[in-house]
């Protein structure tokens, strides 16, 4: 049976139109039908396949306090957009060993919103420390790095993410991952439509999308000495 269906992103739909708080008040039935109780229940029916098939180490867990789902309520203090919702449903299958909200060790992410679906693996604008870790295994184990990253692509994953200007600090700007190297986020990304996620088998598709990811993030892992 499928956890999402054309009523969930209707209201998501309706909610990038009728972006306010009185609109949400009168409408939270349906966002707790359509939208909050089947990403809690998808999260939590995603555990033990995600566990099984993909790492033992990746948590997902059907909340938002101490969960994987994110709110849906913005941060307005420091936006020039003060429309008070998220207008996606989001959630972070995060790594056991890293808080459940923190990016700094390789998870999995997952975006619903009507015309931009798509799940993400890796780490998103992580600590410094971090990306430098990963730049060093690039530069270290070149190899490695481009199988990594030829595997995902074959599986239609494509890396996304912000990148420097020029070469960072302490790397060689003619290296032949240099494009890579100026990442500040490693995280190959995978699109998809509403009708897979309003599917009876999403949550298999995901399980296996997921597993297409699996070279990036033990590339990650490795270099973090985080084990996957």
């Amino acid at each position: 049976m499928a956890h999402f269906t054309d009523e969930t992103f209707a209201f998501l739909f309706d909610l990038d139109v009728f972006n306010s708080r009185g609109w949400m008040d009168a409408n939270r039935e349906r966002y707790e039908q359509y939208v909050k109780r089947p990403l809690f229940a998808f999260c939590d029916d995603l555990a033990g396949p995600l566990r099984e098939h993909v790492s033992p180490r990746l948590v997902s867990i059907g909340a938002i306090r101490g969960g994987s789902v994110f709110q849906i309520h913005r941060d307005t203090r420091f936006s020039k957009d003060k429309t008070p919702y998220k207008t996606a449903a989001t959630a972070w299958f995060a790594h056991e060993d890293g808080v459940l909200t923190s990016f700094a060790l390789p998870g999995l992410y997952l975006h619903l919103e009507p015309g931009n679906c798509f799940m993400a693996a890796g780490i998103y604008r992580p600590p410094t420390p971090t990306l430098t870790a990963v730049r060093d295994r690039i530069v270290a184990t070149p190899g490695a790095w481009t199988r990594a990253r030829n595997a995902v692509e074959a599986a239609d994953f494509t890396l996304m993410g912000d990148q420097l200007k020029t070469a960072p600090r302490g790397f060689d700007r003619d290296h032949r991952h240099i494009d890579d190297l100026r990442r500040t986020s490693y995280v190959a990304s995978r699109r998809f439509d509403e009708a897979d996620a309003t599917a009876d088998d999403f949550l298999d598709r995901f399980v296996d999308w997921s597993t297409d990811a699996l070279p990036l993030l033990r590339f990650i892992a490795r270099a973090l000495d985080a084990p996957l």
